[in-house]
């Protein structure tokens, strides 16, 4: 069974315009263990993961992270490097919520979040230039709605 999560697009605008303006991205665990993103001659830890400067930045292409945070809320960030701060002086990244996963505006979300994901956190990174187009083809649309099922997420505009 798959379930839904809505994101305003308004909200999203400036987080993606960031993602895809950024020359350099943060990196997810997944990318720092994937050796076809290693720079030559990367060693690995015991762990199996290089630095983040190990990784060559040319094969990282722009993304969208959706992620979930210890209040239970689940929304979606910009990857690019340096993050976007909420607003100076803040050291919270802008962040677009998914309705009804806000933790500012709709409380403690974590057993809404729990009940969605299965109680696993997650930071799912999403093609930035993607979901532009998506936009670009859509121009009346209004959200961005993310699928989720046990095996993937889908990704709609409308």
């Amino acid at each position: 069974m798959s379930k839904q999560l809505v994101f305003n697009l308004n909200t999203l605008r400036p987080i993606l315009a960031h993602a895809v303006a950024s020359k350099t991205q943060r990196l997810t665990e997944t990318q720092l263990c994937d050796p076809a993103l290693w720079k030559e001659g990367a060693k690995p830890t015991e762990r199996g993961w290089v630095e983040p400067g190990d990784v060559d930045q040319s094969k990282v292409g722009p993304a969208l992270w959706i992620v979930n945070d210890a209040a239970g809320g689940i929304g979606i960030t910009s990857s690019g490097d340096p993050p976007q701060y909420l607003d100076a002086g803040n050291d919270r990244v802008l962040t677009a919520w998914a309705v009804g996963f806000d933790p500012e505006r709709d409380g403690d979300c974590s057993e809404r979040a729990r009940a969605l994901t299965g109680g696993v956190a997650f930071t799912e990174s999403v093609d930035a230039r993607e979901v532009l187009r998506m936009m670009e083809a859509a121009p009346h649309a209004r959200t961005l709605r993310v699928r989720v099922s046990p095996r993937k997420l889908t990704i709609v505009v409308r």
